[in-house]
């Protein structure tokens, strides 16, 4: 229940150009993307509920422009910590009951156009014995962007209240809605309502 990995992916641009959609070679590599990840999938509690805890870091070999200073350059990293973690069963029904889950990242400020990030919400799957694999979510989160320029940016934060309707093994529709403040991180941005609906299949 505990393992470690490691990845590299290549940062090249041209890969961006059409006609090079598979493209194996090298050629016009600015660096590469190093992400390192420890997970524990442990299953706590009497009732055995199952859990995954993330504690990751990421370091970036290609140059990019410091934020306050564009002409100098610097190397982009980060962390982050992630947790999702049944908290109850639905009349001992392994599949159905409450979830949590929080998600952390932080950034060197220096490179990136956001310090951190975090989310947090809630998830439960079943609510209703005549609907056992529909799901009912709340989620909050907020986005904390870098402005060492000129002080205009600062946080955003949403919420959104989504309920997954399993219609077939196949399709999901998943109506939401969300609040929004501080649009686009601004200190006076705007608060706005946004109402959506997602359809997800499986084939």
């Amino acid at each position: 229940d505990l393992y470690a990995q490691i990845g590299a992916y290549e940062y090249n641009p041209e890969n961006l150009q059409r006609g090079k959609g598979f493209n194996l070679s090298t050629d016009g590599s600015r660096g590469a993307i190093i992400p390192a990840e420890l997970v524990w999938t442990p299953k706590l509690g009497a009732s055995s509920l199952p859990g995954e805890y993330r504690f990751g870091y990421y370091y970036s070999t290609a140059d990019a422009a410091e934020i306050a200073n564009p002409a100098k350059t610097g190397h982009k990293q980060g962390g982050w910590f992630t947790v999702k973690q049944q908290l109850t069963r639905h009349d001992g029904q392994s599949d159905r009951g409450l979830t949590g889950f929080m998600n952390v990242t932080v950034h060197d400020s220096k490179t990136n156009a956001v310090k951190d990030m975090q989310n947090v919400g809630l998830i439960y799957k079943g609510l209703l014995d005549q609907r056992p694999q529909d799901e009912l979510a709340l989620g909050v989160a907020r986005i904390h962007a870098n402005d060492e320029n000129n002080g205009l940016l600062d946080e955003e934060y949403n919420t959104e209240l989504y309920y997954g309707i399993h219609a077939t093994n196949w399709l999901t529709i998943r109506p939401n809605i969300q609040y929004v403040h501080h649009v686009g991180a601004f200190k006076n941005g705007d608060k706005t309502w946004v109402g959506g609906i997602k359809f997800q299949t499986i084939f």
